[in-house]
């Protein structure tokens, strides 16, 4: 078995985020700077389909805590269900996809493979949500 066979939660977004939140501050208890912290919600890892797209459907309530966020979202496998690509390479434009997610809900970092693409992809979103351009 593994943590992806028969992965349960009765509320993912809020499980995930409480555990972050209660790892965040041990370490922080253990002298860890805040600034060095990072949460990341974890996607693909213990999560089914339903949980990875409610996770990111609820990025702000990771961003509206007092610690940076990181989304690793990169061609996972359940992208590749919702777009049909089996390929793991096939699914960059797919990441992109929520790496614009991620820049509306204020996430810090993103993983991601194809670097160029997803750079591009930042920038359109920061230009809509700010109303300029650069």
């Amino acid at each position: 078995m593994n943590m992806q066979d028969r992965p349960s939660y009765d509320d993912v977004v809020g499980e995930v985020l409480n555990f972050l939140l209660e790892r965040a501050e041990y370490c922080q208890r253990l002298g860890v700077d805040k600034k060095n912290i990072i949460i990341d919600p974890g996607l693909g890892f213990g999560k089914s389909f339903e949980h990875n797209v409610e996770l990111l459907k609820h990025l702000d309530k990771f961003t509206a805590t007092d610690y940076r966020v990181l989304l690793g979202a990169s061609r996972k496998a359940f992208l590749g269900k919702i777009t049909g690509h089996a390929k793991p390479s096939d699914r960059d434009c797919a990441t992109a996809a929520t790496s614009a997610l991620a820049v509306k809900a204020g996430v810090d970092i993103v993983r991601v493979h194809n670097v160029a693409m997803n750079i591009e992809q930042i920038k359109v979103a920061n230009s809509v949500l700010s109303g300029g351009v650069g």
